[in-house]
């Protein structure tokens, strides 16, 4: 006798549980799937949902009888059927997942799968108690006194962090400004001067002037044809400069000379 028990014990455990008998129960409530098996259910339970249908599969579980078809007022129809070493509940319902619970209750040789239709808003609202009037004003202003000093004391604190972000905003660019405008009077009152050095005279309409600058010292012609500029000269000792000023001199006089000597030609 033991040895047969092992025997059944061993193939129970190889081929997997065996589904016996299945019962399916409706009410107003609720509806009931009863799945009697030959010993506990200790395998996966997995389910899907699409939008057409929703499934269950009770993996490594054996049924071997036909195809369970049942219609009901939840779910338009209920399939069981068994698929290899699993076992398929399928639902035929549209949005099952949105409009139905469900719950898969085990037990030592059974299965329960408890199905429910969700609670909608209209029938939570409907089955909510009423208040009274006095009860709903109360509970209205003890909300508001919990909420509002929050709500009003945030406010004050976000206005105050904008402000202080403002105010330092204008202080770093009324700086900026104070500190482009002083760089600038400060570099414009330290500018160079510029000043006639020398003025020499090459006849009575045309004259050589010396122009000092910074660094530099600028050598122009000014007469009755025009002004331009001979040269640009760095800074050197005042006899070279008078050396080169009477080197322009006799160059433009010549060549002043010959100008007026050409034009009294022609």
């Amino acid at each position: 006798m033991k040895f047969i028990v092992c025997i059944l014990f061993l193939l129970s455990s190889v081929f997997g549980v065996i589904l016996k008998d299945v019962n399916i129960k409706s009410n107003q409530d609720n509806l009931e799937i009863l799945l009697f098996l030959d010993s506990k259910f200790k395998d996966k339970v997995i389910r899907n949902d699409t939008s057409t249908f929703s499934s269950i599969v009770l993996k490594n579980l054996i049924y071997n009888k036909n195809r369970i078809n049942s219609k009901t007022k939840f779910v338009k129809n209920i399939e069981i059927f068994g698929k290899g070493d699993d076992v398929y509940i399928v639902f035929d319902e549209n949005n099952f997942n949105l409009e139905y619970d469900l719950e898969v209750l085990n037990s030592n040789d059974a299965i329960k799968i408890l199905l429910k239709p969700k609670e909608s808003i209209l029938s939570s609202m409907l089955s909510t108690k009423p208040q009274s009037l006095e009860d709903a004003i109360s509970s209205i202003k003890e909300q508001n006194n919990i909420t509002a000093p929050k709500l009003e004391s945030w406010r004050y604190i976000s206005v105050i962090i904008i402000l202080i972000i403002l105010i330092i905003a204008l202080i770093l660019v009324k700086r900026k400004t104070l500190r482009k405008n002083s760089n600038f009077e400060f570099s414009y009152f330290r500018k160079p001067s510029i000043s006639v050095s020398q003025s020499i005279n090459l006849d009575l309409k045309n004259k050589i002037i010396v122009i000092d600058s910074k660094d530099s010292s600028y050598i122009l012609f000014v007469g009755q044809s025009g002004s331009f500029i001979i040269d640009k000269i760095e800074r050197f000792k005042e006899q070279d400069l008078e050396k080169l000023l009477e080197n322009k001199k006799n160059k433009i006089s010549y060549l002043l000379k010959a100008y007026e000597d050409r034009y009294e030609y022609k």
